[in-house]
């Protein structure tokens, strides 16, 4: 069991918490054509469980670290001193499965459970993929198979579970509406479709409840709510263990604003994308799965299923200009980053507060050694 968990209520602070998640994704959408903010029938008869995955056998990403050389470990030293110029509070890096790096900042612990934020939602395109190859979903077929009320709407209807991953659903985003009444759930299920799906790629935490409620739907014979699904799914392989995850007031976890944990954890999950679902040398999730979590939209192509990606409508970059391609990362209010870099074995977690002056750009030629363009 995730052993914490905050019961909190949501009304007022948490307004502001999603307001501040549109201004982040407000300024990621400064490099991209983001139209807005980063930072039935119960489908569940006969359908399989879930497959159970082998354990690795240790919780460490690796029993021992590589030694740095002097190059490496004066790049992560650029970077370290750039994050704390602008809020950091833990830096830490991984290469291959092994943490090689890591620095707590401004008063703060490597060690320290730090909240992801908007951050949270990393998890979630990833279980989706893990659902869909077990059988239990797939991520093509109408919301509407789960949800009524979604299927006798004209509206509505043709909104599939992918749309909801990448953010091309059509619905509005609700950030100022969704915690109504307490309950994260049933208030995303209430949003209006302000477009056709498909047409429009527009950022917004209520498509991750919706995606969250239809999962509460498809599994409530087996699992309490999608925090423990995700428990015994994703988290229990792995070992990664979370310090908290906030929940509404209907006890609904959080699931795009509600993750607690150190970034050494985090870290974890950041290796799995990395190497394509495999942990230590132990598939988790099928890697053809996987490849789905790192693929944008038409709308969309700096985002895949709720995860950030470096690919743009023109081919650039628009996170980072000088390559990286396959660079994918997790943004949260306060500059919290998850970096997943495949080419360079690497995978990067930032924790911070809040800084207008922070740039990805700027951070990652620092720490890759991008002396064309890098400040001083």
């Amino acid at each position: 069991m995730i052993p914490v968990f905050r019961f909190q209520s949501f009304r007022g602070h948490e307004r502001a918490r999603r307001a501040a998640a549109i201004a982040t994704c407000a300024l990621l959408a400064l490099h991209t054509a983001c139209a807005a903010p980063p930072n039935s029938a119960d489908a569940t008869a006969g359908a399989p469980a879930p497959a159970r995955a082998q354990r690795p056998a240790t919780s460490e990403p690796a029993a021992t670290a590589p030694e740095l050389d002097a190059a490496e470990r004066e790049r992560y030293e650029r970077a370290a001193a750039y994050s704390a110029e602008r809020k950091g509070r833990v830096l830490l890096v991984v290469r291959g499965d092994a943490v090689v790096y890591a620095v707590g900042q401004n008063g703060f612990d490597a060690d320290d459970a730090h909240p992801l934020r908007s951050a949270s939602e990393s998890f979630w395109g990833l279980l989706a993929v893990a659902a869909d190859a077990d059988g239990l979903l797939d991520l093509d077929e109408p919301v509407g198979h789960t949800i009524p009320k979604f299927a006798s709407d004209p509206r509505r209807s043709d909104i599939r579970l992918r749309q909801l991953l990448n953010a091309t659903s059509g619905l509005e985003r609700g950030a100022a509406t969704l915690d109504d009444d307490g309950d994260l759930f049933a208030s995303a299920l209430r949003l209006e479709p302000i477009s056709p799906p498909g047409r429009r790629f527009r950022y917004g935490a209520g498509q991750l409840y919706v995606f969250g409620a239809v999962l509460d739907r498809k599994l409530a014979d087996r699992f309490d709510d999608p925090l423990e699904f995700l428990e015994e799914r994703i988290l229990d392989p792995i070992d990664l263990e979370v310090d908290a995850w906030d929940r509404d007031e209907a006890g609904n976890p959080d699931i795009a604003f509600g993750a607690h944990l150190r970034a050494g954890e985090w870290a974890k999950l950041g290796i799995l994308l990395k190497d394509r679902g495999a942990y230590r040398g132990v598939q988790i999730v099928p890697a053809d799965a996987v490849a789905a979590v790192f693929e944008g939209s038409a709308p969309g192509p700096e985002y895949g299923l709720a995860l950030w990606r470096n690919r743009g409508r023109s081919g650039a970059g628009p996170f980072y200009a000088n390559g990286l391609p396959d660079l994918a990362f997790a943004a949260g209010i306060g500059n919290q980053r998850l970096y997943v870099l495949p080419a360079k074995d690497l995978v990067v977690v930032r924790f911070g507060d809040r800084d207008r002056h922070w740039s990805d750009e700027e951070f990652l030629r620092r720490l890759l050694a991008d002396d064309r363009t890098a400040g001083d």
